[in-house]
Formats: structure tokens, sequence, C-alpha cells
């Protein structure tokens, strides 16, 4: 199928080389959505979920297996290491504190133009 494009008179072929639509950084953004919604289904991987599994369905348990099996997490300890973790990683790593930095400039100027677009258009221009 070939349609002419409207700026120009040259024709327009889907799927051809020329065409732009499916370039590689394109083709890469459906891989990887493709690939996190295949990743979404499959099991939960984590040691302490795996071996209590497989350690209920064996005949024999190894103490080890047996301690994991049956042991407790407790929620305000797991809380604080993670919370200590995320501190002491954003400020031992200087990248990690950069990218934080980045991304919290890059938000807030988001958040500016946003909140700016309905002041312009809405109240300066009489636009609704």
């Amino acid at each position: 199928m070939v349609v002419l494009d409207q700026c120009t008179t040259h024709p327009y072929v889907p799927f051809s080389p020329e065409n732009e639509v499916l370039t590689k950084p394109n083709l890469q953004v459906i891989i990887g959505f493709g690939y996190a919604i295949i990743m979404s289904f499959l099991p939960e991987t984590l040691p302490r979920l795996v071996i209590a599994k497989a350690a209920s369905k064996a005949q024999e348990v190894d103490p080890q297996e047996e301690a994991i099996l049956r042991s407790k997490v407790n929620v305000m300890k797991e809380l604080r290491f993670v919370t200590t973790m995320t501190f002491k990683i954003m400020f031992t790593e200087p990248i990690v504190l950069l990218l934080g930095i980045y991304n919290g400039f890059a938000y807030g100027i988001l958040f500016l133009y946003l909140d700016g677009v309905y002041d312009v258009f809405a109240v300066n221009n009489g636009l609704s």
C-alpha cells in the first residue's frame, strides 16, 4: 500500500527503511515493554521464599532451611534496614546523589511548567 505524504509528493511506504516509525530506539522501547510484561508474570525469586517453598515440599529438611522456613519477619527491623540503607547509599555514592538531585530538578521544572499552563491559557488568555 502506497500513500502520498501530505507535505511532499514522494510516496510513503509503511515499514520501509525510510519510515521513521520503527526506528531502533522505538523498537527497543517495544521490546523493553514486552520483556517487562513477561517478567511481571514470573514467580517471585527471593531466596527466603524459594528456600521456604522447596523445604516445605522436601521429605528431609536441612537445619538451615528449617530455620528459614520457621523464621518470622520483623517488619520494623526490615523497614529500619531499608531506610538506613537508602540513605547510606544516597550519601556514600556520588552518582546516586547527583542523579537524585538531577531527578528532583527535572521534576521541579516539569511541575512548574504544568502548573503554569492553566494560568497562561485560562486566566491570561480567557480560554477554557
